[in-house]
């Protein structure tokens, strides 16, 4: 997206040989990413398109800086956020997505749910506030990875924002308990029981109760 330096491109065909490993690891040493030539017309292809969409370009050419760590402490609880773009000024901070999928309003809720965005979104301007005094509110700028590589800029709705507060400081809540105690649980230690999820009983019913089987 036009800042200079993050990227280092590596003629290899792919990750898999010794030498290709070493350059690979002394890029990432040096604070760079990574990237092999034959994929690097696609990612700027994407980086285009972004850029072409009016809203996302404006958001992008905010003067700001790059690879933002912030670093505090709430109740006890040490916290960090790392911004891929930080405005210097203005009340809007951007996350750039990509999807192997759709970039729509309906996809996109579907992924913020199942990847935390939500939480992701209330911890990074948190933690933003607590450290600069800034409020601010956050949109999602959603790059598909197949050509077109259409975009989408989607800001959560009020109802979504309160969702990830309330699991945001519930895990600061669970991480201070665990840190407390020294217990980190995972699963139950017992026997589980599952059933088969509605689409699986949907189907079956298709093949063997709706006479779909023929001898």
């Amino acid at each position: 997206l036009g800042i200079p330096g993050e990227v280092k491109v590596l003629d290899f065909d792919s990750w898999r040989g010794k030498e290709a490993q070493t350059q690979r690891d002394e890029a990432r040493a040096a604070g760079l990413v990574p990237m092999l030539e034959k994929d690097m017309g696609e990612v700027d292809d994407m980086a285009e398109a972004v850029l072409g969409h009016m809203v996302a370009r404006k958001l992008f050419e905010r003067e700001g800086d790059a690879e933002v760590s912030l670093f505090t402490e709430s109740n006890g609880v040490p916290l960090r956020c790392r911004f891929d773009y930080l405005p210097r000024e203005g009340g809007v901070v951007v996350d750039l997505k990509t999807t192997a999928g759709d970039a729509s309003e309906a996809e996109f809720a579907k992924a913020a749910a199942r990847f935390g965005y939500d939480l992701a979104r209330y911890h990074y301007l948190d933690v933003l506030e607590m450290v600069t005094g800034r409020t601010a509110d956050m949109l999602f700028v959603v790059v598909e990875t197949e050509a077109p590589y259409l975009v989408n800029v989607i800001r959560l709705n009020d109802q979504f924002i309160g969702m990830g507060q309330d699991k945001a400081l519930e895990a600061r809540d669970i991480y201070k308990r665990c840190m407390a105690s020294g217990e980190w649980p995972g699963y139950p230690e017992q026997i589980g029981v599952i059933e088969p999820p509605m689409f699986a009983v949907y189907e079956h019913q298709d093949r063997f109760e709706r006479g779909e089987i023929q001898i």
